[in-house]
C-alpha cells in the first residue's frame, strides 16, 4: 500500500479536474518514494488534517496511474512533470494523532508527528 501526506490539504479536485483523484506527485517525490513500478500500486492511504488538527484517514482503492502531466503548485501553477494517482475511496475515518500513529506508525516519527514524505511504500 502507498501512503500519501496532504498535510496542506491541497484540493487535488481544483487542481485537475479529476472527482476521484488521490494525489499528484513530482517524479522526484516518486524516485524517493523508491517505487519500482507505478502499475502495481493498487491501494493507497492519504493523511490530513481536520479544522481542529485530528487526522482524516482516507482509504483508496483499485488506483490508476497517470504518469507525465504536469503537476501544480500551491497556487495552483504549472510546476514539475509527475503522476496523479485516481482511485475509488472505500473508507474515510477522523482519528487523534495518537491513534492515527497506532494504526500507522511508518507515518509518525517518536515524537507522534508525520514523517517528512509526500509518498511512502508500507
Amino acid at each position: 500500500m502507498l501512503m500519501a501526506l496532504n498535510t496542506h490539504n491541497f484540493d487535488h479536485k481544483k487542481a485537475y479536474g479529476y472527482d476521484n483523484i488521490v494525489m499528484d506527485a513530482d517524479y522526484s517525490q516518486v524516485d524517493r518514494a523508491n517505487i519500482e513500478n507505478l502499475n502495481n500500486i493498487t491501494a493507497m492511504v492519504r493523511f490530513s488534517y481536520t479544522e481542529n488538527r485530528q487526522i482524516t484517514i482516507e482509504k483508496f482503492e483499485n488506483i490508476t496511474v497517470i504518469e507525465s502531466i504536469t503537476t501544480k503548485d500551491f497556487d495552483f501553477k504549472d510546476a514539475a512533470k509527475g503522476v496523479l494517482f485516481l482511485g475509488e475511496r472505500i473508507s474515510i475515518e477522523i482519528v487523534n494523532k495518537d491513534s492515527a500513529a497506532i494504526l500507522y506508525p511508518k507515518a509518525f516519527n517518536k515524537l507522534g508527528h508525520f514523517n517528512q514524505f509526500t509518498l511512502k511504500l508500507t
